[in-house]
């Protein structure tokens, strides 16, 4: 449920950031103002990735004490992934955002492109491994099936870093092109 939740809830934030500035008629203000646009994008998405990391801390915290889920993994690979994960989401929905003109179309657009796919194809039903090639080919698409792996992995099995390089590596790739 980690994965679904810190795959909506930042992308859905991160979706409203420009949007909303283009529906209220602020953008142009940026527009005018002299600093570069991923500076404006750094500043807008910032203060999210820190909440949706704090969301994660949260969701850890209280699958271990509150829900008493079993954790054996190390805990700085699973933080170290659910921190490239929230900022993929949040470009994921800073994408959306900058795509469409109004709040409605950007929630809609991202509910469909996040969590459609993270919930059929990440793993979190069907095994990755048990689907046809055309349900791969997307699941190494969406960067919910890396951090499946490794929040799988790291809770269950205790894996270490020397296992989790591909998908960390998959979500940094993810992250440096969004």
């Amino acid at each position: 449920m980690m994965v679904l939740i810190l795959m909506l809830y930042p992308a859905l934030l991160g979706a409203l950031l420009v949007v909303r500035e283009k529906e209220a008629g602020t953008i142009f203000n940026f527009y005018a103002s002299p600093v570069y646009r991923w500076e404006i994008l750094l500043g807008k998405a910032l203060p999210y990735i820190v909440v949706a990391f704090l969301d994660y801390l949260m969701i850890f915290a209280m699958s271990i004490w509150l829900f008493n889920v079993r954790f054996i993994g190390d805990f700085w690979v699973v933080s170290s992934a659910a921190l490239l994960y929230s900022i993929c989401t949040i470009g994921i929905g800073l994408l959306i955002s900058v795509l469409t003109r109004t709040q409605l179309a950007a929630m809609l657009i991202t509910f469909l492109t996040t969590m459609t796919p993270a919930f059929n194809y990440s793993g979190f039903v069907t095994p990755v491994s048990s689907m046809d090639a055309t349900g791969q080919f997307i699941a190494h698409l969406i960067p919910a099936t890396y951090f499946m792996d490794i929040v799988r992995g790291t809770y269950l099995k205790g894996l270490s870093f020397d296992f989790f390089w591909p998908d960390l590596l998959a979500l940094g790739i993810y992250t440096i092109v969004l």
